[in-house]
């Protein structure tokens, strides 16, 4: 079962890694491409909803890649005095809250996101709905919950190697 369960939450972060960097490229392009276009008094119409909603999407996506590898920052110089059980103990503490924390950031993004919906708020200029954006970024935060329970079964463990 744990392999199951290894198995596809990698296979699920390393896609929402790969939407995450699709989503970086096209940062790049729409705002490269406006760049140049104004030199001929052009521009991409939407440029900003377009690249805000795709950094939206990058930020959320790249949030369980950089968990899943513990890609954040420790405070080592405090951590490094511990012996073996302390640090397990305070990694487990650290990460139990931070599941607590992202429960919260998750109903709080998926119910803003309903409001959102209802109130049927779109982007300024392409008049794309908001609301999904914030489902992404509740379903992002979820996947990371996943990784989390999954490092405090395997406490000193990546999910995947980076």
């Amino acid at each position: 079962m744990q392999h199951f369960y290894r198995k596809s939450l990698t296979g699920l972060v390393l896609a929402m890694a790969t939407v995450s960097g699709i989503s970086l490229l096209g940062i790049i392009v729409v705002t490269g491409l406006d760049i140049i276009l104004r030199r001929f008094n052009l521009a991409v119409y939407g440029a900003i909803d377009i690249v805000e909603l795709l950094s939206a999407i990058c930020v959320a996506f790249a949030l369980p890649y950089t968990t899943a590898v513990k890609g954040h920052i420790a405070v080592e110089f405090i951590f490094r005095h511990f012996n073996r059980p302390a640090k397990i103990v305070s990694d487990s503490i650290t990460r139990t809250l931070a599941i607590i924390l992202f429960m919260t950031l998750s109903y709080l993004s998926f119910s803003h996101g309903y409001d959102l919906m209802q109130e049927k708020a779109m982007s300024f200029t392409l008049n794309i709905p908001r609301f999904w954006s914030y489902w992404l970024a509740g379903f992002a935060f979820a996947v990371v919950i996943f990784v989390k329970f999954y490092h405090l079964a395997n406490p000193g463990k990546e999910l995947i190697k980076p």
